[in-house]
């Protein structure tokens, strides 16, 4: 008879999580399944799409990516799931050494966000300006890669151990100019054109379209918005929420999420 997986009920200690804290492992679990599926969904239409709609066939490819990528991003957002030694990987910090000695850590997780994070967006965006902006230069797009090259740089970089002697974690020396500030910016505004980018022309093609294609549009454009939120919600108002006394407000995260996630699977099916 199957049993649950210890993780999802016990901490690192061993001793019993309270029932929230349960909830929470199983829903941000749940996540995970969920976006594997819609990735299979689409990469089955996708396969459909490149004899029948060969036009379609670039956007359920980018769906496909999208979903795949986010479902390794949830794979690290929840390393305890799958393997302690990731969670202990995760867990280290690079340190930026910058020319005027000041140090800035960054926790490798964190990189691994915005680098993930601009690739599954890189991969929904370039085809809606190739093919519905008819973008010439794709903006948004350079923007993305540019964003996804710094982060890739530092996280690669973040890899390599200079001193192995002291902690542990990851260290590398950044040169000025390239990490901190324009490296930082770029990574930051990557991450900000991105999400506004893809609010914004997806409220606008649901403003200048009708029928199902303007409801899709809407409902893509407002996934993303309450899929974004609740990264926000999950991450940083965690802590809020049992302040403010909201019973099992830390689920509230996973739960837009779940909203957004299912907003943006109906979107994406044209």
């Amino acid at each position: 008879m199957p049993t649950i997986p210890g993780w999802f009920v016990f901490d690192g200690t061993g001793n019993p999580l309270p029932p929230d804290k349960v909830i929470w492992n199983i829903a941000e679990f749940g996540i995970f399944v969920i976006l594997i599926v819609f990735g299979i969904y689409f990469l089955r239409l996708y396969i459909k799409a490149r004899k029948e709609n060969p036009v379609q066939a670039p956007f359920n490819l980018g769906y496909t990516i999208f979903f795949f990528t986010q479902s390794l991003n949830q794979v690290f957002f929840i390393p305890s799931a799958f393997s302690p030694e990731l969670n202990t990987y995760l867990g280290w910090e690079i340190h930026l050494y910058i020319l005027d000695n000041d140090i800035y850590p960054l926790n490798m997780q964190i990189g691994y966000m915005f680098l993930l994070f601009d690739i599954s967006f890189l991969c929904i965006l370039l085809p809606f300006e190739k093919y519905i902006k008819n973008s010439k230069r794709y903006p948004i797009s350079v923007m993305l890669l540019l964003g996804i090259a710094m982060s890739a740089a530092i996280t690669i970089l973040g890899n390599i151990h200079l001193d192995a002697g002291t902690s542990g974690d990851a260290a590398f020396f950044a040169v000025v100019g390239i990490v901190h500030p324009i490296g930082a910016i770029i990574i930051l505004a990557a991450f900000l054109i991105a999400v506004i980018g893809a609010l914004v022309l997806y409220f606008r093609l649901s403003a200048q379209t009708s029928g199902a294609l303007r409801k899709k549009s809407a409902a893509t454009a407002i996934g993303l918005l309450v899929w974004m939120l609740s990264v926000i919600v999950g991450n940083a108002m965690r802590t809020q929420f049992s302040e403010w006394g909201i019973v099992y407000g830390d689920l509230i995260g996973p739960a837009l999420f779940y909203v957004g996630t299912f907003l943006l699977a109906y979107g994406f099916k044209r």
